[in-house]
């Protein structure tokens, strides 16, 4: 809640070197499950695993890149990460490439964590038996079906309270296995909310909230017609009734968004407005662009499923949508990769609390999760400048520069912030919703 880095596996470190260089000293009673002792040379191992061109990791250079020489492991022109030193079994020198202020927070990603050499070179089920330094350890998974975690008696955090932690997995029934007694904590999506916000119903008594810092926003293909025209997709922008969408399709569970970066978190800039639902600016904005009107707009292939968003483009603009759906999730997200889809209804939640990983993460032209095509080298400019500013209010205002900037080239359009519904047992004490990761389980226990 405080949205700071705490120590964990490593106890204390220094930043020396002008902000470039972290020497972290790990705890020395850190043991992975099977009662082995973890040190610095499994960190090294785990990165550079990361890093291996051979894995193919789709986060190592956006969460892991800023240290020396994991962008030349990734490219296949090294074979060790430079900036990764084990000065002793417990002491760990990482070195980045410039300093920057939300490097540590970026350690929290899953990028970072810790494996077992042994255990991931065990065969390639090794996943099926990780062996992980966490407070639980996995005793049974079937998969999308059951999975089943144990107390790990040795955790280096104290010992937690509950002895098991059972996840049930198969869709169709979770509500009514709540209401039965059977679980006692499930997530509440738009069938249910009505229900468990009715103050009549006894439900609504156990129902918790949190707002999330994620953004769900529409992205254009400035690559391809019609969209490498901005007036156009100002267009398709204008021509969404988000707010209808919002309380008829969504039940009111998110909040309308006016940002990339979310309410709450650093760097959010408050006085950014809604897009306004304005069909005849929309169709006025078409007649003005390259393409004369939508008589001589291309069909529109889309890949969101959303028949709403088709429906208003139809009914608002003129235009015809053809709605597509691929066979596999992952042909989708190959096309995406590719810079294949025209548009897309996405999201992005936070993985660290600083505007960098949505503003720079998302929209700097070199990233590779930039799918859509967007360059600006100004604003590619200002990302740089903004890393490495070491003062934080300079920092969040050329974030919010940034993001005015992106919304003025309108790649992206907010659309709304998500928000987290949970019905949990009035026994079931330390469950906190927060706006960033998960429930920390080890902080839970049931006092009947």
């Amino acid at each position: 809640r405080e949205l700071r880095v705490v120590p964990d596996i490593a106890g204390d470190w220094e930043v020396t070197g002008g902000g470039t260089v972290y020497t972290f000293h790990l705890r020395p009673d850190v043991l992975f499950h099977d009662g082995k002792q973890l040190t610095a040379h499994d960190f090294k191992y785990a990165w550079e695993r990361a890093a291996d061109p051979a894995i193919e990791s789709p986060t190592a250079r956006t969460y892991l890149g800023d240290v020396l020489g994991v962008k030349d492991k990734l490219d296949g022109e090294a074979t060790e990460i430079t900036g990764l030193q084990v000065l002793d079994d417990l002491t760990l020198r990482v070195t980045i490439d410039a300093p920057k202020p939300y490097f540590l927070q970026k350690l929290a990603y899953p990028t970072a964590y810790v494996v077992d050499r042994n255990n991931v070179e065990s065969g390639d089920d090794w996943t099926d038996a990780p062996n992980g330094t966490g407070p639980f350890k996995l005793k049974v998974w079937e998969k999308d079906e059951l999975l089943v975690l144990e107390r790990n008696e040795q955790y280096y955090g104290g010992v937690p309270e509950l002895a098991h932690v059972v996840y049930r997995l198969f869709a169709g029934r979770p509500m009514i296995m709540y209401e039965q007694g059977e679980i006692d904590l499930v997530p509440v999506f738009t069938s249910n909310i009505e229900r468990a916000q009715d103050p009549a119903n006894p439900l609504s008594n156990d129902l918790e909230v949190a707002t999330q810092f994620c953004t769900s926003y529409l992205a254009f293909n400035v690559t391809m017609p019609p969209f490498d025209d901005p007036k156009v997709r100002q267009a398709f922008a204008l021509a969404l009734d988000i707010d209808k969408l919002l309380a008829v399709s969504l039940k009111g569970m998110p909040d309308r968004a006016s940002s990339i970066v979310p309410p709450d978190m650093p760097g959010h800039n408050p006085s950014l407005s809604p897009v306004p639902f304005d069909p005849s600016q929309a169709r006025a904005l078409l007649e003005q662009s390259r393409y004369g009107g939508a008589e001589n707009l291309p069909v529109i292939v889309s890949f969101t499923h959303d028949d709403a968003f088709h429906w208003m483009w139809q009914e608002y603009l003129g235009v015809e949508v053809e709605a597509v759906s691929l066979p596999e999730p992952q042909d989708y997200l190959d096309r995406r990769d590719a810079k294949e889809l025209p548009l897309e209804a996405t999201g992005w939640c936070a993985d660290y609390p600083d505007p960098q990983n949505f503003l720079e993460v998302l929209f700097h032209s070199e990233s590779d999760e930039n799918h859509f095509g967007y360059s600006n080298p100004e604003v590619d400019s200002l990302l740089e400048e903004a890393a490495v500013e070491p003062d934080h209010e300079a920092r969040m205002a050329l974030y919010q520069e940034i993001e005015r900037r992106i919304l003025d080239d309108w790649v992206a359009v907010p659309l709304w912030h998500n928000r987290s519904y949970v019905l949990v047992r009035p026994y079931v004490k330390g469950y906190e919703l927060s706006a960033i990761g998960i429930p920390i389980l080890q902080d839970l226990s049931i006092e009947r």
